[in-house]
C-alpha cells in the first residue's frame, strides 16, 4: 500500500481477514490478522498486527489508498465462503 500498488492478488490460503486488514489500514487504524503454528498444541489464537499509528510519533498516519483485493480461488465454494464471511471487501476472484 506504501508503494500504491492498485491490486493485491493472493491464493493459497483462504484470506478472510485480508480484505478487512486493508480497509483497517487505509483509514489508518490498526490491522490484524490470524496467525496459526504448525504443531502448535495451546489452540490460544495468535494474532500478527500492525498499527500504522505506532509508527508516526506525534502525527497522523498518512492516508492510504485501499489496493483492489482479487482472491485467486480454486472452486466456487471457496468464492462464495470469501464473499459471504471475509472482513472486509472482496473485488473480485481469479
Amino acid at each position: 500500500m506504501l508503494a500504491g500498488v492498485d491490486y493485491l492478488l493472493m491464493g493459497a490460503d483462504i484470506p478472510r481477514e485480508l480484505p478487512g486488514a486493508l480497509d483497517a489500514l487505509a483509514e489508518g487504524r490498526e490491522a490484524k490478522r490470524r496467525f496459526e503454528g504448525e504443531g502448535d498444541a495451546s489452540h490460544v489464537a495468535e494474532y500478527l498486527r500492525l498499527d500504522p499509528g505506532e509508527h508516526f510519533e506525534g502525527s497522523a498516519p498518512p492516508a492510504l489508498k485501499r489496493p483492489k483485493f482479487l482472491a485467486i480461488v480454486s472452486n466456487h465454494l471457496l468464492a462464495i465462503v470469501l464473499a459471504r464471511k471475509s472482513t472486509g471487501r472482496v473485488d473480485g476472484f481469479v
